[in-house]
C-alpha cells in the first residue's frame, strides 16, 4: 500500500464518519424555528399531516419528511427548523394521536374553525363543531371516527401558542 493510497483511504473514512455522525447530531439538535404560521400554512400542515393520513402514522411520517420535517432522535417530535411548529405522533389509551403545536398571530377563533372545517371533509355530514365562546377551544368529529381538538395554550415570549390534535373518539 502506498503512502498516497493510505492518506486517501484515511481521508475517505473521516469524511464518511463525519457525514454519519454529523447527520445524527443535526437530527438531535433540530428544534422549532421562529416563524409563526399563518392561516394557510396552519390548515395545509394540519390537514395534510393529521387529517388526510389518520390513522396511518407511516403515511403521516412520509408527508412530514416531504415537507422538510425531521424527527428528533430522543423525543420523536418532528421539526423543520424554520417554522415555529412541531408534530407528535403518539398512542393513547383510546388509540392513535397526531398533534401539532404552533405559534401564530392569527385570531384563535379563525384558526379553530378553519381546522375544524378542514378536518371534517369526508365525514358524511355528521360533524358537529363545538366552540367555547370564552377560550375558542374547538372540537369536532373528524375522519375515520376521529375527533379534532383545538386549544389556545400559552403565551411565551410574546407569542401565542396553539395545539391541534386528531385522536380516536372515545
Amino acid at each position: 500500500m502506498t503512502e498516497g493510497f493510505r492518506h486517501s483511504l484515511a481521508t475517505a473514512c473521516l469524511v464518511l464518519m463525519s457525514a454519519f455522525f454529523g447527520s445524527s447530531a443535526s437530527a438531535q439538535d433540530l428544534e422549532p424555528g421562529t416563524k409563526g404560521l399563518g392561516l394557510e400554512d396552519t390548515a395545509n400542515l394540519f390537514i395534510g399531516v393529521c387529517a388526510k393520513t389518520y390513522p396511518n402514522f407511516r403515511k403521516a411520517k412520509k408527508v412530514l419528511v416531504q415537507n422538510g420535517f425531521q424527527a428528533h432522535s430522543k423525543t420523536g417530535t418532528f421539526y423543520d427548523g424554520k417554522r415555529d411548529v412541531s408534530f407528535k405522533l403518539t398512542r393513547s389509551s383510546s388509540g392513535k394521536v397526531c398533534s401539532m403545536v404552533f405559534s401564530s398571530k392569527e385570531k384563535p377563533e379563525e384558526l379553530g374553525l378553519l381546522l375544524a372545517v378542514g378536518s371534517t371533509q369526508g365525514t358524511d355530514g355528521n360533524a358537529k363543531i363545538d366552540v367555547d365562546p370564552n377560550t375558542y377551544a374547538t372540537r369536532t368529529n373528524s375522519r375515520g371516527g376521529s375527533v379534532m381538538n383545538f386549544t389556545p395554550t400559552i403565551v411565551n415570549n410574546g407569542k401565542q401558542y396553539f395545539r391541534a390534535s386528531l385522536s380516536a373518539s372515545n
